[in-house]
């Protein structure tokens, strides 16, 4: 028995030796397109619920990661959010020195934003 990555490229195989190639639905990539809008759309709809939350719960810090889940989610789910988060961390600088490194790449998918680590 030969191994397959290790025979000579010139054998030939008959065409009835080889299983057949499904076809795949394009249904798989809509579908998934579909869960990461609704995703994005749960992301802002958590970042304007937090504004309000934090508020009305000023001793309690429970705002401040609805709005950090939700800016998460819409960031990762939708181009527009995240081009939308780092136009802001490079507009206000002071954003991107005081964001945890950990929290930026959970965001953006990448560290800062403006290409330099703060120190």
């Amino acid at each position: 028995m030969t191994d397959y990555w290790k025979s000579d490229i010139s054998q030939e195989t008959s065409v009835g030796s080889r299983p057949e190639a499904k076809p795949r639905i394009g249904l798989g990539s809509g579908v998934r397109v579909l869960f990461r809008q609704v995703l994005a759309l749960i992301g802002l709809f958590l970042v304007v619920i937090s504004v309000p939350l934090g508020f009305l719960t000023p001793f309690l810090p429970i705002g401040l990661p609805i709005g950090i889940l939700g800016a998460a989610l819409l960031a990762r789910n939708s181009v527009w959010g995240q081009q939308l988060i780092r136009h802001l961390l490079n507009k206000y600088p002071k954003l991107d020195k005081f964001t945890p490194e950990w929290l930026l790449k959970l965001i953006t998918g990448s560290g800062h934003s403006s290409g330099h680590t703060p120190s």
